[in-house]
């Protein structure tokens, strides 16, 4: 009898998962470049739609090929969703637009006051403006982002308008709410410079009045000579605080702090819970440019 229920409850367990899966594939497929655009994506779609997304966790979007199954997903997408400016897209979006060639290819940086990059981001841009592409790395921004998905979605599926109008007026509360308690706990702080090893924060610096210091150098590791100015800077104006990503090599970074005694903080743009990385990446700011024990 009771050999019977264990079988009886795997089939059920197995039932459940494949309907599971069924159901999945019965909804939209649409197309994003990074996870923080999946995150956004669902809290104004809701669960309407599967979300393919092209650079996967732990992979640079400077340098990430996708693979054969990812291609073959974008002929079945309904939309694509561009982040706007990061290296991934500018090699690879007249493949994928070639792929299928009905598929709506939507930016949504559209709208935004873009900042040219002092970094090269890309590939063979030698000769054209760099945008710098970390958008999603601000709350202002992201309101505009938003904007331009809930817009995107009315479009390419109407028929969803009230879902959409309640998600994005809902989770326009939250970013604006966010973006006051960024602003008020970011006015308390005393130094307003920092280092980042890659600049990912150039539009949370921007919006919120601070200055980020890269320690890469056009897109490559630091010489020794700068370097050696970003030992001088950080004693003459006291910089204590070297950010960098998860997805690059820590040895600059613990050079540069040894040397000026300062503290390294990881942090993670590509992570697909954002808004919680964004209040982690405020808190750390809060805390180390601050009058205290490293200033």
């Amino acid at each position: 009898m009771k050999v019977n229920s264990i079988i009886i409850l795997i089939v059920l367990v197995i039932f459940e998962g494949c309907r599971t899966n069924t159901d999945q594939e019965d909804k939209p497929l649409v197309t994003v470049s990074i996870l923080p655009q999946k995150y956004l994506l669902q809290k104004i779609a809701g669960d309407s739609y599967r979300i393919n997304v092209m650079i996967p966790p732990g992979m640079s979007p400077a340098t990430y090929d996708p693979s054969p199954r990812q291609l073959q997903l974008l002929s079945k997408s309904k939309a694509y969703f561009m982040i706007g400016h990061i290296g991934f897209e500018r090699v690879w979006m007249k493949k994928i637009s070639s792929i299928n060639k009905s598929m709506p290819v939507f930016d949504l940086s559209s709208g935004i006051m873009l900042i040219e990059s002092e970094h090269n981001h890309t590939y063979n841009d030698n000769d054209r403006v760099v945008i710098d592409p970390h958008v999603w790395l601000s709350p202002k921004a992201l309101k505009v982002i938003s904007k331009n998905i809930y817009g995107a979605l009315i479009e390419i599926m109407s028929s969803d308008s009230v879902i959409f109008i309640q998600n994005y007026n809902n989770f326009l509360e939250v970013l604006d709410s966010l973006d006051s308690d960024i602003s008020k706990s970011l006015s308390k702080v005393s130094n307003r410079k920092f280092f980042i090893y890659h600049p990912a924060l150039t539009y949370l610096a921007r919006d919120y009045g601070l200055q980020q210091i890269p320690i890469e150098y056009e897109g490559k590791s630091p010489s020794p000579y700068y370097l050696e100015e970003l030992i001088v800077l950080a004693k003459k104006d006291n910089i204590k605080t070297i950010f960098i990503q998860e997805q690059f090599d820590i040895e600059n970074a613990k050079v540069l702090a040894d040397e000026i005694n300062g503290k390294i903080i990881k942090i993670n743009p590509l992570d697909e819970d954002l808004l919680n990385q964004m209040m982690y990446i405020t808190d750390q700011l809060v805390i180390n440019l601050s009058n205290g024990r490293d200033q």
